[in-house]
């Protein structure tokens, strides 16, 4: 009995979900210009607002890809041993450089009794500072990185 009930309250529901469906389609077609077909103008409007959005994307996507040129694109890090009485490569020099080469190279020479670390410019791909063996490694296979862009580059 309980049954019947909810199935006769679930039936009442949908008849009033169609009723209001149907009223509300009424409603929007009575606003729509009578000189054009309703669905012709609902498509327009869909339409245009489809192409404000991919307007919006494509201008987007042109601002991330001026920012991305300046962005890190070329890390590499290389760990070598600085001095012979210390192992374990806990020295290393490692590559940050965008799109065009320039970023920095920054070094850190660990000893017994001390460690060093270097920050130097690079500017495609070079610096104007004197560079060390490793520096120009790190700097040539950050280099090569970015001429494998599609691929996953050279990481040491």
């Amino acid at each position: 009995m309980t049954e019947s009930y909810i199935l006769l309250s679930l039936s009442f529901v949908l008849f009033l979900a169609q009723v209001l469906f149907f009223l509300n389609t009424r409603r929007l077609l009575v606003r729509l210009p009578k000189e054009s077909d309703g669905r012709a103008c609902l498509q327009e409007q869909t339409l245009r607002r489809l192409e404000e959005r991919l307007n919006a994307v494509r201008q987007a996507n042109a601002e991330l890809r001026a920012q991305l040129t300046t962005c890190i694109r070329r890390p590499v890090l290389l760990r070598f041993s600085a001095f012979d009485d210390v192992g374990s490569d806990l020295s290393f020099s490692l590559a940050l450089l965008d799109q065009n080469g320039d970023g920095v190279v920054l070094s850190s020479l660990y000893g017994r009794e001390e460690s060093r670390l270097f920050a130097k410019p690079v500017r495609r791909g070079s610096s104007s500072y004197r560079l060390s063996a490793e520096e120009e490694r790190v700097i040539a296979l950050a280099m090569l990185k970015g001429e494998n862009a599609g691929r996953d580059g050279p990481h040491v």
